[in-house]
């Protein structure tokens, strides 16, 4: 009875003794975001040639990089990574995220659309009412508005194929164009990099949101969307055709 006593104690100790030392090894694979060493080692090409973090930014549970990597030999390069917070860990990550890389030349032709990118972190899906995102730029000291419209959205079934007619087309983007409704607008730093960390409430489950450069209006959007089904249709035209041409003079 009293080995007894003794085992009990000592094999719950060897079993506390395996979880704390599986917990520290295991955290020590996390990126640990107070380190710039250590987003460096998760997000540097060469171990040796350590990145350079222009900004940072935390949205909830997703922590945001902002970065250069001198391996890309390219002054114009620039990188954007999300990660995912670890559960039971103070300030650790897991490198699962979203990854972008952008290359900024000047160009006055350039759309300023292109040069503000939004990145859904959640899955939006019919449970889900709310979207968590990063808004960021790499060029923002060229976008001339700086005004930013939102919209909340519902694209639900607006999907199409080489078989799809016009008719079709043309009520599923009315449909879309008359889900369009403006939930915020705010203004733009005029800096060339800033990442926002972006929280919406939704109207609606599965609802999806945009943001558009500029003060838009609600018809403004829904005579682009509509703008947007004739180039889809002008598209579809286009492929059919060639699909025929294909048949009839390649494959006959």
């Amino acid at each position: 009875m009293k080995k007894l006593k003794i085992i009990i104690p000592a094999i719950l100790l060897l079993i506390a003794i395996g979880l704390l030392s599986a917990y520290f090894i295991y955290g020590s694979t996390l990126v640990d975001i107070t380190s710039d060493k250590s987003i460096s080692n998760a997000l540097a090409t060469d171990p040796n040639q350590p990145i350079t973090i222009i900004k940072t930014a935390k949205n909830g549970k997703y922590f945001g990089i902002m970065y250069s990597d001198p391996s890309d030999n390219d002054e114009t390069c620039y990188h954007f990574r999300s990660m995912t917070k670890a559960k039971l860990y103070k300030n650790k990550y897991h490198n699962l995220g979203i990854s972008s890389t952008a290359y900024v030349i000047e160009d006055n032709n350039d759309d300023e659309e292109d040069k503000l990118t939004n990145d859904i972190l959640n899955d939006i899906d019919e449970n889900t009412k709310t979207a968590e995102s990063f808004l960021y730029t790499f060029e923002g000291d060229t976008i001339k508005d700086k005004k930013c419209s939102v919209f909340e959205y519902n694209d639900t079934g607006v999907a199409f194929d080489e078989n799809t007619e016009e008719k079709e087309v043309t009520e599923k983007m009315q449909k879309l164009a008359d889900s369009y409704k403006k939930i915020d607008e705010f203004d733009l730093p005029n800096e060339q990099f800033y990442i926002f960390p972006e929280v919406y409430e939704l109207s609606k489950n599965a609802n999806g949101i945009c943001f558009e450069v500029g003060s838009v209006s609600v018809d403004e959007m829904k005579s682009r969307t509509m703008q947007q089904a004739k180039d889809i249709i002008k598209d579809l035209k286009e492929e059919k055709q060639w699909r025929k041409y294909l048949i009839y003079h390649v494959y006959a």
